[in-house]
């Protein structure tokens, strides 16, 4: 598959997730879990398949999520 074809199905599926990730957040009465699942799975399987065929740097991804991680548990930890 051509990398413009990944990055156009990884756009989709990101915007599907918002969607449904907004209208959960509208509707809290609701549960959209299942949705949100489904979706999560599409968005994590274009991003493998946009991170192995369109040359990313993944060293730099990986230490960019270590770094977030880092900061994140870090604000876990003080509150």
């Amino acid at each position: 598959m051509k990398p413009e074809n990944i990055t156009l199905k990884l756009i989709e599926e990101l915007n599907e997730l918002s969607t449904i990730l907004l209208q959960q957040h509208n509707k809290p009465h609701k549960n959209f879990l299942d949705e949100i699942s489904m979706e999560f799975g599409d968005v994590q399987y274009w991003m493998d398949m946009f991170k192995d065929e369109c040359k990313l740097n993944k060293k730099l991804v990986q230490e960019t999520y270590k770094n977030k991680a880092w900061k994140y548990e870090k604000i876990k930890v003080k509150g």
